[in-house]
């Protein structure tokens, strides 16, 4: 209420008991000291949120954090995403940010606790370290707390009740290149994180319309209808401000010259398949990446690391290739009924696991129906990305090599989900040898490598499999050493320690371009980068 309208009251009042003259004064109301007051978080007002995204200059940030690699986000995806629409950026307005923090009661300040990862993203050590200097320019001290990958997932992706963070750093790359994939898993109030499953909804945000429009996308086969609808949701979610919207990511590897046939993938991958060492005897690959495999379960699976090394061991339906386009994988061809309702696959004949065992369409139902705790598996645990399959009812063998999805309604996505990393086809021979409760840690898979080891905290190795269905590798051996440090593999690429990095630091980049041995490779990325914010505070 206006100040100015209280004081008008008051004055009434007084002016009411002067002529009552002979009433009784009326006792106000003496606060109990020992009633506990409820105090209102900063993050569950929008304003707040949205001054938060005024205060960061994210222009700043690319300049001179990452050199001009990247560009500032304009909403929750990439413009490359199918279901893209330009609602932003936040411009840089410390002045609005105040404005804002001011009517919202919290003008003079408060703290925060931010939680990053290291390692995991180019420089998110510098750019939580640049977020909390702008913050502290409008009054509000974020504490920054540092977590390895591993540990900060378990540490972030969990129930409301347990989150002791206000704001975390974490990055989404929509590697479907559909908006559901990335807005479905990061905004719909289904995919809170569990104690059970690792949903992807860490801020717990909730909307019922954006809920209902993400929900009547999923399920629309009119492709303009769906951008329509994803417009709507997109344009709720940034005025809602459920993140501090930073930057999409750019890609920069660097890799030995004497290197060919690396695939520098858009969906932040890097797959070596293909490759090759000139003029070396030795056919042994090494390739330094940021962060180490959470998990090599498609229950477990959450990130990009895990994605790059199980890709080369676990095969998926379908492959989205480099350049945007569907491709025939373990499926050699896919085709709806005609009411939609449910997808004939045609399997690809004469593959076998690594461990012998052959691929057929009962192995698909084991994995699907694993994934999605269906079938034999009803009661356990789901995948922690079943909502990519999230319409199938029923996975239908139908012969040796043709299986039927059955669908609760028409799904626009699933081809496109049935790409996804985390949707590999493991041998279910192995998967049942897995004790209650274990995961899996050596995929056995159809893949042109093989698994052979896991040092944890250091390494994986795989080998070449001599008996793939398709063209055999040149190479014999891949290993995924973990570097978290940046610096750290770029020494380990000039000297040859490592043939391929990724994600080279900003301030090296020019360094590595003047090397004669050493291509710097630009790739464009699906990944925003983004600070969440706990809108369920304890």
């Amino acid at each position: 209420m206006k100040k100015w309208l209280i004081g008008l009251l008051v004055l009434s009042l007084l002016a009411g008991f002067v002529v009552a003259g002979c009433e009784e004064p009326v006792e106000e109301p003496v606060d109990d000291p020992d009633e506990p007051v409820e105090e209102v978080h900063p993050f569950e007002d929008k304003r707040v949120r949205q001054a938060l995204n005024y205060a960061v200059d994210k222009e700043a940030i690319i300049e001179t954090i990452f050199q001009g690699v990247g560009s500032p986000s304009s909403a929750p995806i990439v413009p490359a995403i199918f279901g893209y629409t330009e609602v932003g950026p936040y411009e840089y307005n410390p002045e609005k940010a105040m404005e804002l923090l001011e009517e919202a009661g919290f003008g003079d300040g408060f703290e925060i606790e931010l939680y990053h990862p290291t390692g995991r993203y180019p420089q998110d050590d510098t750019v939580a370290e640049a977020v909390q200097a702008m913050l502290a320019e409008v009054g509000v001290t974020a504490n920054l707390t540092t977590y390895d990958w591993g540990t900060y997932l378990e540490t972030v992706l969990v129930p409301p009740e347990m989150a002791e963070h206000d704001a975390y750093m974490l990055g989404w790359g929509t590697v479907t290149l559909d908006a559901d994939y990335g807005t479905y898993a990061l905004f719909h109030s289904t995919q809170w994180p569990t104690a059970e499953v690792w949903y992807n909804n860490a801020s717990y945000y909730a909307n019922e319309e954006v809920d209902e429009l993400l929900a009547e996308a999923r399920v629309t086969p009119d492709r303009d209808v769906r951008e329509g609808l994803y417009e709507e949701a997109i344009e709720l979610i940034w005025e809602d401000a459920p993140w501090l919207f930073l930057h999409n990511e750019g890609q920069v590897n660097a890799v030995r010259s004497n290197v060919e046939g690396l695939i520098h993938h858009p969906l932040e991958n890097i797959l070596a398949w293909d490759a090759k060492i000139v003029d070396e005897d030795e056919q042994d690959l090494i390739i330094a990446i940021g962060a180490e495999a959470e998990s090599l379960d498609p229950l477990k699976m959450t990130s990009a690391p895990a994605a790059t090394v199980a890709e080369h061991m676990v095969e998926t339906l379908v492959y989205l290739a480099a350049d945007g386009s569907l491709e025939p994988a373990l499926a050699t061809s896919w085709e709806p009924d005609e009411d939609g309702a449910s997808w004939i696959l045609e399997l690809r004949e004469g593959v076998t696991f690594h461990d012998g065992e052959p691929f057929n369409a009962d192995a698909v139902k084991y994995n699907l129906d694993r994934f999605l705790a269906k079938g034999d598996f009803e009661g356990q645990d789901e995948a922690a990305y079943a909502f990519l399959l999230e319409e199938v009812q029923e996975v239908e063998v139908v012969d040796e090599y043709t299986i039927k999805l059955h669908l609760e309604r028409e799904f626009a996505p699933i081809i496109s989900h049935l790409s996804h990393s985390f949707i590999g086809m493991h041998s279910p021979a192995a998967l049942e040898e897995l004790e209650e409760d274990e995961v899996v840690e050596a995929p056995v898979g159809t893949g042109a490598f093989k698994y052979v080891s896991w040092d944890r905290g250091e390494e994986i190795v795989m080998e070449r499999n001599e008996d793939y269905w398709g063209d055999v590798t040149e190479l014999d051996t891949v290993t995924f050493k973990f570097v978290p440090e940046g610096g750290s593999r770029v020494v380990m690429v000039e000297t040859g320690e490592a043939h391929a990095i990724m994600a080279v630091p900003p301030t090296e980049i020019e360094r590595l371009e003047g090397e004669e041995d050493i291509d710097v490779v630009f790739e464009d990325s699906v990944r925003v980068i983004y600070i969440g914010f706990n809108l369920q505070p304890q």
